[in-house]
């Protein structure tokens, strides 16, 4: 969604098989941890919600922090406290930016911030990724490409950091 504040409300599970491997992967979007008082979903909801998806799950092998802003923008602390308390810090934690039409080169963001973004906040990787259109009708081709090569960048930043064996994070 482009939609200024949050757009899951509850959480939503997509599964993924990846061509030619058959590889099943899930993903589970949650509604924001911290999303000021513009997001739409209570901030104590939202941790609820993560919870008790946890509970249900009782393993993880990966979690990516979205993010929908500007590269340069500010980290929230605070979600990023409650991920690794939750992950008991043991589960590969990478930062995915969206919305990243303006950056010239994917990878810079991450080039740039890496040292900060590891020492500071503890990912283990990330990256800028295209994920929308361009109001500008002339730039959507342009946006085509960038969509193909983040979906690559993505994919092996997935690859990359995922546990191969999931860990086990909350007893119920």
């Amino acid at each position: 969604s482009n939609a200024p504040s949050g757009c899951t409300i509850q959480t939503k599970s997509v599964g993924y098989t990846e061509p030619g491997s058959g590889q099943r992967y899930n993903f589970y979007d949650t509604a924001g941890l911290y999303e000021g008082t513009e997001g739409r979903v209570d901030r104590r909801l939202a941790i609820k919600q993560l919870i008790i998806l946890l509970k249900q799950l009782e393993q993880l092998s990966l979690v990516m922090y979205v993010r929908k802003c500007e590269a340069r923008s500010l980290i929230d602390d605070k979600s990023i406290d409650i991920i690794r308390l939750i992950t008991g810090d043991k589960v590969p934690c990478i930062c995915v930016n969206t919305h990243a039409e303006n950056e010239y080169f994917l990878g810079q963001w991450w080039q740039n911030a890496k040292e900060q973004m590891t020492r500071i906040y503890g990912f283990d990787g990330g990256a800028s990724v295209v994920c929308g259109e361009s109001r500008n009708p002339l730039l959507n081709d342009t946006l085509v490409e960038k969509r193909e090569e983040s979906r690559i960048i993505l994919w092996h930043l997935i690859r990359t950091h995922m546990l191969s064996t999931p860990l086990k994070i909350i007893e119920n």
